[in-house]
């Protein structure tokens, strides 16, 4: 009966493990999105032109984007592909507002 918990208590902390592990890799992509965004955007705003594709590498992993302008919504519609240190890959599209230059 003891062994029979021993092993039950085992096999809930290798899950409790494998559940951080994804739970940390997650904030990784969340953390990669944020840096890849804001560093586009500040490079975006610096640039006399707008900036269609740009790559980045950060300590967590990497990040592509993709922009497309769209003066008549006055949006900008961004895809990402992000690398994590770990091989993960994660793709997401969202739109922002037209920056001002």
């Amino acid at each position: 009966m003891l062994f029979i918990i021993f092993l039950a208590n085992v096999s809930i902390y290798e899950l409790e493990l494998s559940m951080s592990e994804h739970h940390f890799e997650q904030i990784k992509i969340e953390t990669l999105i944020q840096l890849g965004l804001e560093t586009y955007k500040a490079e975006l705003q610096e640039s006399e032109n707008f900036i269609h594709k740009k790559s980045y590498s950060f300590p967590y992993g990497d990040v592509s984007v993709t922009a497309t302008e769209n003066k008549h919504n006055e949006l900008i519609t961004i895809n990402m592909r992000i690398n994590t240190d770990k091989n993960h890959q994660y793709q997401t599209s969202f739109s922002i507002s037209l920056l001002n230059n």
